[in-house]
């Protein structure tokens, strides 16, 4: 992070850097306090050169913004433009990420029911979470333990949404076809909707790969984390719900296992197989009981469980293994807290 947003500086002309939270390749985030408010902000900073890529970021944050309040959902409140920076300023979420959880061994307890249970219900708040932001229309596209944290009352929360990079290529190629596309269809006296569908037409003719584009007409399949993808995002296709559904998995996957074990996404079932087998750490909840029937793939074509269903089963199987182990989930309910 650059000395401009050290800890005790000014940043913005009205926030105070208080410490620094994280950074990475593809920005930096630092938890300051407005100076007229007193209020504290997670401020993550995210670096493009391309200003149809910033006027993208900006987009998707307004999205996120516009989600509706939600207890297993991190609040984005505002976001700011500086040069070639969008600050993105979120709610303040105190309790660290899942990934901290999983790594210091904090997650887990000398009793396995009852780390059962506290993983069941972190997986179904943050299902609970996803389903709320899917109902809206908006998808994330990199859930992971990174992206999640715990508040104040240990509830765990969903953020980032639609922050994930997109690649510069793509970028290219979108404002090269649009340009091409709308010199080629203009004409006035068409009406709008129909000029737009056959703009479309014709893009897809011209690029057969115009679906696919990152930020066209489909969700970018591109800007997820290798390690918790779904298959079609590895493969570089189109992703819907289902991969959000496929990522959830895998973390719960990692949270069970006591640490990841996989370099890719798209080799969960096998890892699960593994894992039903034998312990593969020395944190690993026993998996003896769970069938690999269970880890069915998902993809575009077969989107299996949504969300809700998902933080339901998680939900219901938590409760269950709270009262007498072994034995199937009761009537589902919302999770409570850990």
């Amino acid at each position: 992070m650059r000395a401009d947003w050290e800890p005790g500086t000014t940043v913005l002309r009205e926030f105070t850097v208080e410490r620094v939270l994280g950074a990475g390749g593809f920005g930096h985030v630092a938890l300051v306090r407005s100076q007229s408010s007193g209020e504290r902000y997670a401020a993550k900073r995210l670096h493009s050169d391309d200003l149809e890529q910033q006027g993208h970021l900006i987009a998707e944050a307004q999205r996120w913004i516009q989600l509706p309040t939600h207890p297993h959902i991190t609040a984005c409140r505002f976001t700011r433009t500086v040069g070639d920076q969008l600050v993105v300023f979120s709610e303040f979420v105190p309790g660290g990420s899942l990934a901290e959880r999983i790594r210091s061994g904090r997650l887990h307890d000398d009793d396995a029911v009852a780390t059962l249970r506290r993983i069941l219900v972190v997986a179904a708040q943050v299902a609970h979470g996803l389903d709320a932001a899917h109902a809206t229309g908006l998808l994330h596209l990199d859930v992971k333990p990174d992206n999640i944290l715990f508040g104040a009352d240990d509830a765990a929360k969903l953020t980032d949404f639609g922050l994930a990079d997109i690649p510069q290529e793509s970028m290219r190629l979108r404002t090269e076809l649009r340009m091409a596309v709308d010199h080629i269809v203009d004409d006035q006296r068409v009406d709008p909707k129909r000029l737009r569908a056959m703009k479309e037409a014709l893009s897809k003719k011209l690029m057969p790969e115009y679906e696919n584009l990152p930020g066209l007409t489909t969700p970018r399949p591109q800007g997820h984390s290798p390690a918790y993808a779904s298959p079609e995002q590895c493969d570089g296709l189109p992703a819907g719900p289902a991969a959000d559904v496929w990522s959830w998995a895998l973390t719960l996957l990692e949270m069970l296992v006591g640490e990841r074990t996989w370099p890719n996404g798209a080799v969960a079932p096998l890892v699960l197989k593994e894992a039903c087998r034998a312990p593969l750490t020395a944190n690993s909840v026993p998996l003896r009981r769970v069938s690999p029937n269970c880890w069915r793939p998902v993809s575009t074509r077969n989107p299996g469980p949504g969300p809700r269903r998902c933080a339901n089963w998680a939900c219901a199987y938590a409760t269950s293994r709270s009262r007498r182990p072994g034995h199937g989930p009761p009537a589902t309910r919302r999770p409570g807290r850990l």
